[in-house]
């Protein structure tokens, strides 16, 4: 995720984020754009699990409003490892939109189905 208010393009790791997982040096005074972002990992969402935690997967999942969920892909190829989570997250209710470090995102889909159909998909495109 890009952050213009600071220097942060997206797919680079935040100067401020701590290497220990100690969470944001800079948390009192981020700039809103982190403010307003919500890590569904971090809040709780029912369909995450412990593997999915983001420094493990190398995918972000951001709430974006009610029954949303972007997959923002931090490390390359971490999206289609982590396909297994999307399928949930549309399982759950979620409308999934994918976002990988180079190239444009794609709405996955809203039913189960439609994920596993369009991961494949990729999955081809990229052999």
């Amino acid at each position: 995720m890009a952050v213009t208010t600071i220097p942060k393009g997206r797919g680079v790791w935040c100067a401020h984020a701590s290497r220990s997982g100690a969470g944001c040096a800079i948390y009192e005074d981020r700039p809103a754009p982190c403010r307003d972002w919500s890590c569904a990992w971090v809040s709780g969402h029912p369909a995450l699990l412990e593997a999915d935690r983001p420094d493990l997967t190398g995918v972000v999942a951001s709430r974006d409003g009610l029954d949303k969920i972007t997959l923002h892909e931090a490390k390359d190829g971490a999206l289609e490892a982590a396909a297994e989570l999307a399928v949930r997250l549309v399982a759950s209710g979620e409308t999934v939109t994918s976002v990988p470090i180079s190239g444009r995102p794609t709405v996955v889909g809203t039913r189960a189905d439609d994920v596993r159909r369009l991961l494949a998909r990729a999955e081809r495109q990229r052999l």
